[in-house]
């Protein structure tokens, strides 16, 4: 099967975007947890969020500030590494996306080394070495027909006790957020291989 260049960055980029739309829904759920903002009720952020997840502004209009000051470490610049290791826990799921999508299950495997390759240099990153699984060994699972590993985020629990300070806390709001993470990066995941369908139907 061929698969174009348009082809290659329209998966590269739906898998970006899903990304970074994952990374600001995490700031808004844990600005949700501010006592001001406590009459918004978490399951509007998962429902506006999953609508559509390649929409980065999507929670925009929820009336939640994400200030420096109701975001606390989360606006500290070194949070942002959070976003090429989501970018990089999607990316090497490519060898299941292209079971899991079906304008993707007959591209051949050197094409989806070339869409991971792409991601590594649209921001993907494994800061630290800290999602353990890559591409190779996601791929040699695929193609022995294991069954699929959970995509959760316990990665994001090791990043939070090994570089973050105050989300590592006990407090109510630091444990809401691990909390939410259980239910919104496996709904994200599920909703990927759609939306890269969505996204090439409207080029083919």
């Amino acid at each position: 099967m061929n698969f174009t260049y348009r082809e290659r960055n329209v998966v590269c980029d739906s898998i970006k975007f899903s990304a970074a739309s994952l990374f600001k829904a995490l700031k808004y759920i844990y600005a949700l947890t501010d006592e001001n903002f406590y009459n918004i009720n978490v399951k509007d952020i998962f429902k506006i969020a999953l609508n559509d997840i390649n929409n980065v502004d999507i929670l925009d209009n929820m009336g939640i500030t994400l200030s420096d000051e109701i975001l606390g470490e989360l606006s500290n610049p070194r949070f942002d590494v959070v976003e090429g290791l989501i970018h990089y826990a999607f990316l090497i799921r490519l060898p299941f996306l292209r079971v899991n999508t079906p304008e993707l299950s007959k591209v051949k495997e050197k094409h989806m080394k070339e869409v991971y390759s792409q991601g590594l240099k649209n921001g993907a990153e494994n800061f630290e070495g800290n999602i353990e699984h890559d591409f190779n060994s996601v791929s040699k699972i695929a193609k022995s027909r294991q069954p699929e590993p959970p995509f959760d985020g316990e990665w994001f629990r090791r990043w939070v006790y090994t570089f973050a300070d105050e989300l590592s806390a006990i407090t109510n709001r630091n444990m809401f957020l691990l909390g939410s993470i259980d239910a919104l990066f496996p709904l994200y995941y599920a909703a990927l291989p759609n939306k890269i369908s969505q996204n090439l139907n409207k080029i083919l």
